[in-house]
C-alpha cells in the first residue's frame, strides 16, 4: 500500500511541511501531501455525501419492505451486490481523484489494483478514526468467533 513520512517538529511557519504518503500508479511511486485540517474536513464531508447517495436506494427499499413486507433480506442483498461491486468501487476511486487530482494523469496506465490500493491509502490517511474503529471491530468479531470472508 503506501508509506507515510513524518516531518520533524519545531519548524517555523515558513518551514512547515505537511506529512506525505506514497502511492503506486502506472508502476511508479508518487508522493502525495496530506491535506490540511480544513481540506481534510471538506474531503470527509464529500465522502459522507457519496456514501449517502450510494445508500439512499437501499434505505428506501428497506423502508418500503418494512411497510408492506415485500422486500426480503435476500432480495435486498441481491440488488445491492452489483451496485457495491461496481458503483461502490467506482465511488472509492472517485474519492482518490478528489483527494489527489494530480494523480488523474496516471489513470490511463494504472492497473485497477493500483488505483484501488491508492484510494484505500487515501481513505486511511483522511479517515484514520474510521479505519481504526473498523479494524478494532473486526478484531472484536474475530474474538467472538465471527469470521469475515
Amino acid at each position: 500500500m503506501g508509506k507515510k513520512s513524518h516531518e520533524k517538529k519545531g519548524r517555523d511557519a515558513n518551514q512547515v511541511v505537511l506529512q506525505q504518503f506514497e502511492v503506486t500508479l502506472a508502476g511508479k511511486v508518487h508522493v502525495v501531501a496530506e491535506k490540511s485540517i480544513k481540506e481534510t474536513t471538506e474531503f470527509r464531508r464529500k465522502v459522507g455525501e457519496i456514501l449517502a447517495d450510494f445508500a439512499d436506494p437501499f434505505l428506501a427499499d428497506m423502508e418500503e419492505g418494512k411497510a408492506d413486507g415485500t422486500v426480503t433480506t435476500g432480495q435486498l442483498i441481491k440488488r445491492m451486490l452489483p451496485t457495491i461491486l461496481a458503483d461502490g468501487v467506482d465511488g472509492i476511486i472517485v474519492l482518490l481523484w478528489i483527494y489527489a487530482p494530480d494523480l488523474t494523469e496516471f489513470e490511463a496506465n494504472a492497473t485497477d489494483d493500483e488505483i484501488l490500493d491508492a484510494a484505500l491509502v487515501v481513505l486511511e490517511v483522511a479517515l484514520p478514526l474510521v479505519v481504526k474503529v473498523g479494524k478494532s471491530l473486526i478484531k472484536i468479531l474475530k474474538r467472538a468467533g465471527v469470521t469475515l470472508t
